[in-house]
């Protein structure tokens, strides 16, 4: 019988070493496409940029989402006063 060398994916986390190998074997998808659909599947994120987050809910895990999210709006409108701020003409 020869050997045949095969290529296959599997998956790991960008934050972590952790590799997907649920119920402690190895898995190997046939292609990118299918990685992606069953990591997913069980609630690890995958960016748009491809880096691959698993589901461990440590700080540090919880640092790579919120670095992902998009800054928080400016809470501030154009003349709006800060709490405790008074208006320059109210002092008079």
């Amino acid at each position: 019988m020869p050997l045949i060398p095969v290529t296959c994916v599997t998956v790991a986390c960008d934050v972590c070493p952790l590799k997907y190998e649920p119920e402690d074997y190895s898995v190997h998808f046939e292609d990118a496409d299918q990685a992606r659909e069953m990591v997913r599947d069980c609630g690890w994120l995958i960016t748009t940029e491809g880096r691959v987050i698993c589901d461990a809910d440590d700080a540090e895990h919880r640092q790579a989402v919120d670095d992902l999210l998009p800054a928080p709006p400016e809470s501030q409108v154009p003349g709006q006063l800060a709490l405790g701020e008074s208006r320059p003409d109210e002092g008079r």
